[in-house]
This record gives structure tokens, C-alpha cells and sequence, in this order.
């Protein structure tokens, strides 16, 4: 194993050990309100919400949302790119050669760019970020499979 791969393990291993123990972690209930814009102390490391949420706690919990949008679109994705990768791999003519010419599209760094910068400004929108993971993500699985 890698240095950079042993690095992304662990960071990895933290998250999901966060995500998992998060009930136990998280000093507040992160839904709970409180005094709100404290300023960080021992009591509320990094201080409180509007609302008076404590933020370290809702840090904490969002690990969660994080890891499951994570997995769910890498795991949709290899399903989809795998099945038109493979369908591609055994059709000729049309079928054949337009997914992947589709992949090389898709995956120029300019229409990357594009897609975070449009992306980026609505994430919270229906997923937004999820979709445009799976759409690149699908490139990387139909090209796999097609090599």
C-alpha cells in the first residue's frame, strides 16, 4: 500500500468512526436550541448558530450526510457506467463508439470546471453536487469497462 493510499485510509477510517459514534462525540444535541452567537469556550468549542445550535455538534453529525452522499453516488454511478460499458463493449457500429466519445466530452477538464462552478453556487438544490458527481463518476466506470 501507498503512502498517499494508507493517508486517504485513514482519513477515511476517521470520518466513518466519527459518523458512526457520532451520538457519543457530539458534547450537544445538534437540533437542540440554545443561547444563540456564543463565542467558542470549553463549553461550545466552536461556538453557537442563530439559533444557538451548537456548531462542533452539528460538524460532528453532518459527517453523516457527507459519507452516505458519498458512497450512494459512487455506488449508482458503477452500476450505470458499468452497465453502459459493458453493453458498449458488445454492441459495434453506433452503440460501440458514442459512449465513448460521450466519456472523452464529459471528462475535459473545462466541462469539469464548468460543472463545479454552476453546481457550487446552487449544492443545496436537490442534490446538485450529487448529480454532477454521478454524471463523471458514470465516465470513469464506462471507460473502465470499455477498456
Amino acid at each position: 500500500m501507498s503512502r498517499t493510499s494508507f493517508i486517504g485510509f485513514c482519513i477515511l477510517s476517521t470520518f466513518l468512526v466519527i459518523a458512526i459514534f457520532a451520538p457519543f462525540i457530539a458534547p450537544y444535541d445538534p437540533w437542540e436550541p440554545g443561547y444563540p452567537f456564543l463565542h467558542p469556550s470549553l463549553a461550545h468549542p466552536l461556538g453557537t448558530n442563530d439559533i444557538g445550535q451548537d456548531i462542533f455538534s452539528e460538524l460532528i453529525y453532518s459527517a453523516r450526510i457527507s459519507l452516505f452522499i458519498g458512497f450512494f453516488t459512487a455506488f449508482i454511478s458503477m452500476i450505470i457506467g458499468t452497465l453502459i460499458g459493458l453493453i458498449a463493449g458488445f454492441i459495434n457500429g453506433y452503440w460501440w463508439w458514442s459512449p465513448t466519445r460521450a466519456v472523452h466530452l464529459i471528462s475535459s477538464p473545462r466541462i469539469r470546471a464548468d460543472g463545479v462552478l454552476v453546481r457550487g453556487t446552487r449544492a443545496c438544490e436537490d442534490f446538485g453536487v450529487m448529480k454532477y458527481k454521478k454524471l463523471i463518476w458514470i465516465t470513469y466506470f464506462i471507460h473502465l469497462c470499455r477498456c
